[in-house]
Formats: structure tokens, sequence, C-alpha cells
């Protein structure tokens, strides 16, 4: 981001933090989920540098890296399987006996909202507690990535969510021990119109007070 100006109320004076500030962004998929992070310098203040991390995901043929993290969970051998580790395992369902919302559990944002109730080991039972360890996992891959703590934690959310939707995602960020305040909910075309707002500067809306009409 390289000018806040669209963001700021006119004469109203900007206040910058005076120490550097780290946030992340989750977007919590159905197939794939991946956390972004966002750092502002108070020495560079009209610079945001924002990127997606490489998550670390252990699969038995070794460790894989990837911006993309599957969004399944897999209970095998003694183990929690999260991300590429996990979906590599549903190949072998049959030889590892495993079944599905038992001891693996995949596209679970589907029955987020629905109250379904899986026959799963305790802290796997529901469609928000597996979506909390996938959250827990990536929040986790965030804090190792860099020595400046966390401010704050931003989950996207489908525009199409209903409260029962929503409120699932809550308690999925509460089992992951994710605090969240007004605003870190967001729909995803609100969060792809900040991206497309601070990616493309005045190319892309103008100066502030111009009308522009825009499809996200």
């Amino acid at each position: 981001m390289n000018d806040l100006a669209v963001f700021i109320p006119t004469q109203k004076e900007l206040l910058v933090p005076g120490s550097v500030v780290r946030t992340i962004g989750i977007d919590l998929g159905t197939t794939n989920s991946t956390v972004a992070e966002a750092i502002f310098d108070p020495k560079d203040k009209k610079v945001i540098k924002a990127r997606c991390i490489e998550v670390d995901q252990l699969t038995e043929l070794g460790m894989d890296t990837d911006i993309a993290v599957p969004s399944v969970v897999t209970l095998t051998g003694g183990k929690t399987w999260i991300g590429k580790g996990a979906k590599l395992l549903r190949s072998k369902m049959k030889e590892r006996k495993l079944v599905r919302n038992r001891n693996i559990f995949y596209e679970c944002k589907s029955d987020m909202g629905l109250m379904r109730i899986y026959s799963a080991p305790e802290g796997f039972q529901s469609p928000s507690q597996i979506s909390g360890h996938i959250l827990k996992f990536l929040v986790e891959a965030a804090e190792k990535e860099e020595d400046v703590n966390i401010e704050r934690t931003v989950i996207t959310v489908p525009a199409s969510f209903q409260a029962n939707q929503r409120n699932d995602t809550l308690e999925a960020a509460r089992f992951a021990g994710i605090d969240i305040e007004g605003g870190d909910l967001l729909d995803e075309p609100i969060a792809a119109f900040i991206d497309y707002v601070l990616s493309w500067e005045k190319k892309s809306w103008g100066d502030p007070g111009d009308i522009k009409n825009l499809f996200v």
C-alpha cells in the first residue's frame, strides 16, 4: 500500500503507530486456506508490506511448503495431520481405515452453521472445531515467520454466510485462541476491494471525491 488517503476522512490527521505493527489475515477456505501478513513500519509511513506466508506442512514424504494449505485434518498413527499431509492421506483411506468425519475431515466449511456433530474424538466433533484446528495451524505458522508480535487477526468469510455460519466461524476462532474484535470477520468481497485499491492505487480509484463504479 502506497497511499492511505482514500480511507482517511478529509481534514483529519492520521494517527500513526509509534512502533512496528503486524497483522495477519486468514482465508479459511472449503478446499484450501491461506494466511497473509501486513507489516507497517512508522519509519516508512506510506508503505505497508503485505504478502502471503509459505507454510511448512508435514507429510509422510517429508516437508512440503506452500502458501496454499489444504483444509483437511486427519487423525492416524497417533498424529494429527493438517494441510498437505492430511490431504495426501485421503488416497489411503481404505488402507488406513480412515472414515470421513470420524478420523479424516475435509470440506467442513460446507457444514458450518448446520449444527452437525461428528462421531469423532473430543476436540474434533464439529465443523467449527475442525476449522479451529486449521486456524490455529495457520496462526502458529505466521508466529514462526516473524519476530514481530501479531497485533490483530482478520478472518474472511463469504458474503453469503448467514448469522449461524458466522457464529460458527467465531467459535472456530475462539477454539484456535484467536481474539476476534469488531471488523475482524471480513466479507470476502470487501477484502478483495481493499486489496484492489491498495494494489493499484490511483490507477484503480482516481482521486478522493471521484465517483466511480467498480465490480468486485
